[in-house]
């Protein structure tokens, strides 16, 4: 199997659109990849199509090569389902009974304590990983099933629950109990040298609020990974889905009580980045943590999107991490803008906006030449201690890119 390396991105893959009945949302972009020692100039198109609980998410790609001219590798029947037909699914996460097969990119079990918006498709292969999620709810019993690829032995996720209280006590009703294992059996991949990597655990919750504008949630979670070490939190979860159609709010706080040799949610967004020295890595922490963590995320009118999380130690002085990330999507006409902020050895309030050589942030501005095309601007800005002006002096790098999206509506 062949990897691809991207040299040039002059386009990224556009946020999805969604389409439903009567109306179809595009986005595509241009850039160039080497395959092999062959470059290849890409532009595709992608999309979510969706009926009701059902959705197609397509990724349409046509390379051309000036030798070879156009890539007929991409379209053969095998990889139709994977490349093309990026994921299929019924339903969303947390609903009674879903599913999802292709691509996976926030998958969740229960809490999040061991697996948090795992993402199977950060690495290109030329072949894709085909990832199933499922999760259903019979009654007082439920399951929930994450793997990264039915093609090739990955991860495997499994979590049993079970609601043993009363259906008819009011609140009560909603407790539940839960175990779950994560295996990861190629951790080393495409080495397969490296053993494979357990991760198990426990957990209680209990929905006091759940309505369709308001869930509030307390839970506790146990986990450890196996030969290495193990955590405990406990906290509480607050949702506001949706007020009027113009805000969705989300929270989350709890106490944290890890263990050398541990780290939460070890299965997370970058696992798939990190994953063969991740490991090894646990070796590093070598002293027991209890901390605070919090979370806040929230959308106005749809677009508008601000979500920020932040740990600090229990008596670690400068032990605080902070993470900003924030968009505008589409709300403001013509303009688009995207930006994230992080920031570690946070000690006081005033240090949060503070540089040193653990800052940096991301700004990204987007021009909409026309109502199809966007050109972007990229700026990252990191800091580096200046001994001669005795200050951290910033360090910056550029880049540009171009996207399209078009959407038409139908009768």
């Amino acid at each position: 199997m062949k990897k691809a390396y991207v040299v040039v991105v002059l386009i990224l893959f556009s946020v999805p659109l969604f389409a439903q009945f009567d109306e179809i949302g595009l986005g595509g972009g241009l850039g160039a990849v080497f395959i092999g020692d062959t470059l290849w100039f890409d532009m595709r198109v992608n999309t979510e199509l969706s009926i009701g609980k059902l959705g197609l998410g397509l990724d349409v790609p046509l390379r051309v090569s000036p030798k070879y001219g156009f890539r007929k590798a991409d379209w053969e029947s095998q990889k139709i389902l994977g490349n093309i037909v990026k994921y299929v699914r019924w339903g969303q996460m947390g609903d009674p009974f879903h599913f999802r097969v292709g691509a996976l990119y926030n998958s969740t079990l229960g809490d999040g304590f061991i697996m948090y918006d795992y993402n199977n498709r950060l690495r290109e292969y030329d072949d894709p990983k085909l990832g199933v999620e499922l999760g259903a709810i019979i009654g007082p019993v439920g399951f929930e099933l994450i793997t990264s690829d039915v093609k090739r032995l990955g991860i495997i996720g499994f979590r049993g629950l079970v609601r043993p209280m009363p259906q008819h006590i009011p609140i009560i009703k909603n407790f539940e109990i839960g175990a779950s294992v994560v295996n990861d059996f190629n951790p080393g991949e495409p080495d397969t040298t490296l053993p494979a990597v357990m991760v198990y655990g426990a957990d209680v919750g209990l929905p006091i609020l759940n309505f369709q504008f308001l869930r509030f949630r307390i839970y506790g979670d146990y986990a450890a990974i196996k030969d290495k070490g193990h955590g405990m939190a406990y906290g509480a979860a607050l949702s506001v889905p949706n007020i009027l159609g113009l805000l969705q709010f989300d929270a989350k706080l709890e106490q944290r009580d890890l263990s050398e040799h541990f780290v939460p949610s070890y299965f997370d967004n970058m696992y798939e980045i990190d994953k063969a020295s991740k490991y090894a890595l646990l070796d590093t922490i070598v002293e027991p943590v209890k901390g605070t963590f919090g979370e806040l995320a929230g959308t106005v009118l749809g677009e508008i999107s601000v979500a920020g999380n932040y740990f600090h130690k229990h008596g670690v002085p400068g032990s605080g991490v902070l993470n900003i990330e924030a968009t505008t999507g589409k709300a403001i006409p013509v303009l688009t803008a995207n930006f994230r902020y992080h920031k570690d050895g946070i000690e006081k309030l005033n240090e949060v906006f503070s540089v040193n050589d653990r800052a940096f942030f991301i700004f990204e501005g987007g021009y909409r030449i026309y109502p199809f095309l966007t050109i972007y601007l990229t700026m990252r800005r990191s800091f580096i201690y200046d001994g001669t002006e005795g200050k951290y002096v910033p360090h910056d790098t550029y880049g540009t890119r171009l996207e399209f999206s078009w959407n038409f509506g139908g009768q």
